[in-house]
Order: structure tokens, then sequence, then C-alpha cells
């Protein structure tokens, strides 16, 4: 049985905005991170739309792809940042879930 993730709006603001956003950082196209992630590409739109319903499993792969963890995945990051800094999720304790 696949676990379904429930978030809140803020959560869902901050998935999308940071998978877009480390998206971008690591220079891939939504098709390469589908790639990674073994995801559709079509999967990965939606995510950054906001429109996706979300399971645990898919979660933890974009995590994995973006080469960082669930915490940062859904941590604010400010409008603007240049810097995402560190995605190993040991940089503070905000953003839980």
């Amino acid at each position: 049985m696949k676990r379904i993730v429930t978030v809140n709006d803020a959560q869902r603001d901050a998935l999308r905005h940071n998978c877009l956003f480390w998206r971008e950082q690591l220079r891939l196209t939504q098709t390469a991170l589908a790639k990674r992630a073994g995801l559709a590409q079509s999967r990965i739109s939606d995510i950054e739309q906001g429109s996706a319903r979300l399971t645990l499993d898919v979660v933890e792969r974009l995590a994995a792809a973006l080469e960082t963890d669930l915490q940062n995945l859904f941590t604010p990051v400010p409008r603007g940042s240049s810097d995402t800094g560190s995605r190993s999720g040991r940089n503070n304790g905000a953003g839980r879930f």
C-alpha cells in the first residue's frame, strides 16, 4: 500500500519552489530529473506546479535525485535566494513536517 504524504499549503509551496530551484541549481531539465528519480517528466511538472498527489516513495525519490533530504525538500527557502545552504539536512531544525 502506498503511503500518501499529507502536506499543508506552505509545505506544498516549499516543495514546488525547492524542486524547481534545486533542479535549476543542478542544471537539470525536468526530463533529466525525472530519469534520475525514476518518475515520468509529467510527474515532475505536476510537482513543480503544486498539483501532484504525493506518496512517500515519490518524495523520497525526488529528494535523492535532488541530492537533498526530506526535511530540506519541505523547508521554505526565501524567494530570490541564491544559496540553498547545506542540503544535508544538518543546517537547521526548521521545516519539519
